[in-house]
């Protein structure tokens, strides 16, 4: 397996969920949610690997699981309850806010979210979809790789 192309992918990746996904005002919409903080030191830290000696198989499928269950639970959470929280929900008047630029904002923030977990969503699956093909080529996995150094 090439380890710059993924390294490559995996700041593609890095790049995409940093800027959708590690900012202030997206900690404050998903406050309450069950968003375990220790995934998302984990999703943190698989991003920190930027060293092609530092990649291991089982940290590359803890990574993509950790991002996956992630995505599942924006889903799950977020999605079906994102204009409420945000506060422009009409089915929730007395919660509404009054100020048109501050429900424009917000309505855009509600709809560019969806689109934001689908391009993760799909950059993870494409990811994978890279891992997987390398194995399947008859490249040694990573693990394969480091197994023999000794210490």
């Amino acid at each position: 397996m090439n380890n710059n192309e993924l390294l490559r992918r995996m700041a593609d990746l890095k790049n995409t969920y940093e800027k959708n996904f590690e900012n202030p005002w997206f900690f404050i919409l998903i406050e309450g949610l069950p968003v375990d903080p220790l995934l998302l030191k984990d999703i943190r830290d698989f991003f920190r690997i930027d060293e092609s000696w530092a990649i291991t198989e089982a940290r590359t499928r803890e990574g993509i699981r950790n991002l996956e269950l992630f995505i599942i639970t924006l889903r799950h959470y977020l999605l079906p309850s994102i204009k409420e929280r945000l506060r422009i929900s009409p089915l929730r008047p007395d919660m509404m806010i009054r100020d048109r630029d501050q429900r424009a904002i917000r309505a855009l923030v509600a709809y560019s979210v969806p689109l934001k977990i689908e391009i993760l969503d799909a950059q993870l699956k494409a990811f994978k979809n890279f891992l997987d093909a390398n194995n399947e080529a008859g490249t040694t996995s990573l693990s394969d790789k480091y197994s023999d150094v000794s210490a």
